[in-house]
């Protein structure tokens, strides 16, 4: 992924995982299992982007907590529904999670409660890498080092 690029994919995997969230949770439409997979090797993909331009920020202002300074560069509204969406992750796994057994050790079918407390993780993950993209375009970081 090309960097200064990460903003983008994230937005787009954010409104995609909303979308499929709200049609999960509303029980109007259940994705195939391709599509699962693809979302979540997409945040997979969209962490470790994130991660490696976190250690940019990190070489700006080593001095500073890393997340304040990179919640510090994006608008307040983009801070709080990050951890809005990342606590909305947490209880939404909890209420979805299925307590009848499954069948057998590899049962790759989603249901519709798997697929809502995933497509709730998608959300937070996704939210995260458009702030962090969002937080190394304000700070300047691909302009000094001509990543963009």
């Amino acid at each position: 992924m090309r960097p200064g690029s990460l903003k983008y994919y994230a937005l787009a995997g954010f409104i995609l995982s909303l979308v499929i969230h709200i049609l999960t949770v509303s029980q109007v439409y259940l994705v195939s299992n391709l599509l699962s997979m693809i979302m979540t090797t997409g945040i997979l993909i969209i962490w470790l982007q994130s991660s490696k331009e976190l250690k940019l920020l990190h070489t700006i202002a080593p001095d500073h907590n890393l997340w304040t300074y990179t919640f510090g560069l994006v608008p307040v509204w983009l801070k709080y529904g990050v951890y809005f969406f990342i606590l909305y992750a947490i209880f939404n796994f909890i209420f979805s999670a299925e307590t009848e057994p499954g069948s057998g050790y590899f049962n790759f079918t989603v249901s519709q409660p798997k697929l809502r407390g995933l497509s709730g993780f998608w959300l937070a993950f996704y939210a995260l890498g458009f702030a962090v993209g969002l937080a190394v375009k304000k700070s300047g970081l691909l302009q000094k080092t001509h990543l963009d």
